[in-house]
């Protein structure tokens, strides 16, 4: 085995074992909303806070996007978690409804 064969043979086994290790630490992530849970639904803006309850339709953790269907109006938005059973909704339905495109909310 030559030099750069070597060399080669060391970057490749770095990458495995960098993409290994990713891995695990994704794996090892906990779950902060599973699919199916309920979760509180949180708008935010300048002096108004509105909030709703939701299924989660995807699971993850925070920081995760998820979709979350509003269990009043069961209309889907798309949500960051923020906490356990605690998301931000990003848009409000009826701004996305709005929106050219099927971005944010659907039914």
């Amino acid at each position: 085995m030559d030099v750069v064969s070597g060399l080669r043979f060391v970057l490749a086994l770095l990458v495995v074992l960098g993409l290994i290790a990713a891995l695990a630490w994704i794996l090892r992530r906990p779950q902060t909303v599973s699919k199916g849970n309920t979760v509180t639904m949180v708008y935010e803006t300048r002096g108004m806070s509105l909030s709703a309850i939701g299924v989660a339709e995807n699971s993850g953790t925070h920081g995760d996007m998820i979709r979350v269907r509003n269990r009043q109006t069961d209309l889907v938005v798309d949500a960051r978690i923020t906490g356990a059973g605690r998301v931000a909704v990003l848009v409000l339905p009826q701004l996305a409804a709005n929106q050219t495109g099927t971005e944010g909310a659907t039914r």
